[in-house]
């Protein structure tokens, strides 16, 4: 049990650097890099042309200048007349860069943006997708048994600007993401993972954004837990589910109930955010999710949160209704008893699967 819950602390920091890479590496230095030599050498470079889509690829390292920064590079694909590119970031998780950059669309919580989806098999991360913009987070064991603070962290932002598939571009820059989390491991001197070589990372999730929409009472994954709300969920308006497969080591998961239209529209979102995500969403400007648990009927927002083993951030469960355009919100009759049962449901599942304890709700 306790090596269980040991994983939350790894996990709940996993995705800290996936948007930091964003605007750290901007202001350090590159210089020219042979390939094989990017990202200290942990660079996995079968797996670039996959991820950029040519076999025309020049690399850059940067200055590793910040705290636990281990190795940073960006990756070009000099073929393409926008130059497709990926950046990478390699650190120790306790360090874990500029926690500021994290989660954006978090601190606007009215939008259907940004959606996160968990890595596929035992590997610890996420990945999310805006527009062309890709990112993947991959963490790895990297302290003895009494300590997570060594843990590796390795980030990456993919822009792809062609018309590549969203799920194959997906797919090739996570794998690579996580065969360099490998290779930083065995750099570094880290135990070697148990069954995590990069061919292992077989199943990559979409993110709920991505797939299609399903009744709510046939969910199977993170909108699992609404099931039993489903008539509820239809008389409000949103009787379908935009969902992602759960998994007990992902540190953020996100549910939406959506219209019944082809489209799917999302009328609410519901996440669990582990660690630095409910630590960036409690400290955003003019965020309402202060206190342990509560709600704002008229801002159709309910939260609770759940103290977990090995972080000392209480773990965030935010339901909150987005904004049609002209105002209001897509749910066509919003009830604030449905939204404290739906967000209820939610956090009990989730918190269970994370090991969490102490949980308080609205």
């Amino acid at each position: 049990m306790r090596m269980a819950r040991r994983t939350v602390s790894r996990t709940v920091l996993v995705a800290v650097c996936a948007l930091a890479v964003v605007a750290g590496f901007l202001v350090y230095r590159w210089w020219n890099d042979p390939l094989d030599d990017a990202c200290g050498g942990s660079l996995s470079t079968v797996l670039v042309p996959d991820a950029l889509g040519g076999d025309e690829a020049t690399a850059q390292s940067a200055d590793e200048g910040g705290e636990g920064a281990m190795a940073r590079c960006r990756v070009r694909n000099t073929a393409s007349p926008d130059e497709d590119s990926f950046t990478l970031d390699i650190r120790r998780v306790e360090r874990a860069g500029d926690e500021g950059a994290l989660l954006p669309a978090r601190t606007s919580l009215y939008h259907a943006t940004d959606a996160v989806g968990p890595l596929g098999d035992d590997w610890s991360g996420t990945t999310s997708r805006r527009g062309s913009q890709l990112r993947a987070a991959v963490t790895v064991p990297c302290g003895d048994e009494n300590s997570d603070a060594d843990d590796l962290l390795v980030s990456g932002l993919l822009v792809r600007v062609d018309s590549v598939s969203p799920r194959e571009a997906r797919a090739a820059f996570t794998r690579l993401t996580a065969d360099t989390a490998q290779n930083a491991a065995e750099k570094y001197g880290c135990p070697a993972p148990d069954a995590k070589e990069a061919t292992r990372l077989t199943q990559i999730p979409a993110d709920p954004l991505s797939t299609k929409p399903r009744p709510l009472d046939g969910a199977t994954g993170t909108c699992a837990a609404l099931r039993p709300l489903a008539e509820r969920a239809r008389e409000a308006g949103v009787p379908s589910a935009l969902e992602a497969p759960t998994h007990g080591r992902a540190p953020a998961e996100d549910c939406y109930l959506a219209e019944d239209d082809s489209a799917g529209s999302p009328g609410y979102r519901v996440s669990a955010l582990y660690g630095p995500y409910a630590r960036i969403l409690r400290a955003s400007d003019g965020s309402a999710v202060s206190e342990d648990a509560g709600t704002t009927e008229k801002n159709h927002l309910a939260w609770a949160s759940a103290k977990c083993e090995g972080s000392s951030e209480r773990a965030l469960f935010v339901l909150w209704g987005i904004r049609a355009t002209g105002g209001g919100t897509v749910a066509e009759h919003p009830s604030p008893a449905f939204e404290k049962d739906a967000l209820t449901a939610f956090a009990k599942r989730s918190a269970e699967a994370h090991g969490c304890s102490d949980l308080r709700l609205p």
